[in-house]
């Protein structure tokens, strides 16, 4: 563009103003350096300022109704009832940790004030139980509380829930009624 000016300037004034050509092609020459200038600033500022145009946050609506627990949603359960549809699954794997319970306070002589419970367990990421509070009818001593925590430690992990619609295994909390026919 600069070589077309000069073309340009060069046939308009005659060869006798060359110091008016120069002076002309100076101002052009700082004109065209300062437009280039201006326009890579703007295009720099347009850039850090579009970033913001495409700044798209999830509302919590969304994420609260997307983390809520859903009939999609697996939940833990354990090998042998894998094969099963979702409400004997869940079934079987209650089952299953009653006997691994019974087995447990039986080998081990340990006699419950109670025989209904209602469990507060959380399974972690891994399968891994513990028990976050326990409902009885009557009132629990601490070490039948202790019991209770050694008795889930023993137990073999679970397979974890998994959130579906993000597939990932995610920690449950959940409540667990559970008959101990203790020997």
């Amino acid at each position: 563009m600069l070589v077309l000016l000069e073309q340009w300037i060069i046939q308009i004034f005659p060869y006798d103003k060359a110091i008016e050509k120069i002076v002309i092609l100076i101002v052009f020459n700082k004109y065209i350096r300062l437009n280039i200038s201006i326009v890579k600033y703007l295009s720099i500022l347009l850039l850090l300022s579009s970033c913001t145009f495409f700044d798209y946050s999830v509302p919590d609506k969304e994420i609260i109704k997307s983390s809520s627990w859903s009939s999609n949603d697996q939940p833990p359960s354990y090998p042998e009832c894998e094969s099963l549809n979702l409400n004997e699954q869940k079934k079987c794997f209650i089952e299953l940790i009653e006997k691994k319970l019974i087995t447990y306070f039986n080998d081990r002589n340990i006699n419950l004030e109670s025989t209904e419970f209602i469990l507060k367990v959380n399974i972690d990421t891994l399968g891994s139980f513990s028990v976050v509070n326990i409902f009885s009818e009557s009132l629990l001593s601490e070490e039948t509380e202790k019991k209770f925590d050694e008795a889930f430690k023993s137990l073999p992990n679970a397979l974890p829930a998994v959130k579906t619609n993000v597939g990932e295994y995610v920690d449950v909390v959940f409540d667990l009624p559970i008959k101990l026919l203790v020997k």
